[in-house]
């Protein structure tokens, strides 16, 4: 992803293109998008896009039968969604 898509919009429209991918089974093209996702959401510290791109890469992960990977994205996800309900 370059600087110029590093806005909210763009994050927020790469989260649900890679969730509908997940939802069809299209693993790679869900893998894709929530990586740009993630990143952008990353560049932008926003915490709760993250959590929520965390969410779908755990359920990614868990399609794809990779189960530590699985807990580990949502593990993670819960970790900053404490965080983020603490402050």
């Amino acid at each position: 992803t370059h600087t110029g898509n590093h806005k909210p919009q763009h994050a927020e429209f790469e989260r649900m293109w890679g969730r509908a991918c997940l939802e069809q089974s299209d693993h790679a093209e869900s893998q894709r998008h929530l990586a740009n996702s993630l990143e952008i959401f990353r560049h932008l510290h926003d915490n709760a896009g993250i959590a929520q791109v965390m969410t779908l890469l755990g359920r990614l992960a868990r399609a794809r039968n990779e189960l530590e990977e699985s807990d580990q994205w949502l593990q993670d996800a819960e970790s900053l969604l404490r965080q983020l309900h603490c402050r």
